[in-house]
């Protein structure tokens, strides 16, 4: 595997993974970042789901599913997917949420959308010293 067709850098795996999101109405492109944070985290796999509260301001907020419905379409796409990775769903309030806490975290997964978020995430890793995620 690798991590993209012009890139030629191998894809690592790892015990523990994290991603984070909005989830709303789950279509393909989110299936296909969650089959991917399915695939490279062997035991567990933490996903951030975006709390309502941050999604205020949001055009058509209003037709937004509620949070734990967001939670639930994810959980049940990666128990169908991976029946046997463990899952942690978290409100995330912030850009940074668990992954800024959780030191035992060993990779990231996003999307070009999702990059300088991920970028965040580890300043805010190495200001507290811990390791950035891969």
């Amino acid at each position: 595997l690798h991590g993209g067709s012009e890139d030629t850098t191998p894809v690592h795996f790892h015990d523990y993974g994290v991603i984070g999101g909005t989830f709303d109405h789950l279509h393909a492109g989110h299936k296909i970042l969650l089959t991917c944070g399915a695939l490279l985290s062997k035991k567990k796999l933490v996903l951030g789901i975006t709390a309502a509260e941050k999604l205020a301001k949001k055009k058509l907020k209003e037709c937004l599913q509620v949070f734990d419905e967001r939670c639930e379409c994810v959980r049940d796409f990666l128990h169908t997917l991976s029946p046997r990775l463990e899952l942690e769903l978290v409100e995330l309030r912030d850009t940074v949420g668990v992954a800024g806490e959780y030191e035992w975290l060993q990779a990231i997964v996003f999307t070009e959308e999702t990059k300088a978020g991920a970028g965040m995430v580890d300043k805010a890793r190495e200001g507290k010293k811990m390791s950035t995620l891969k």
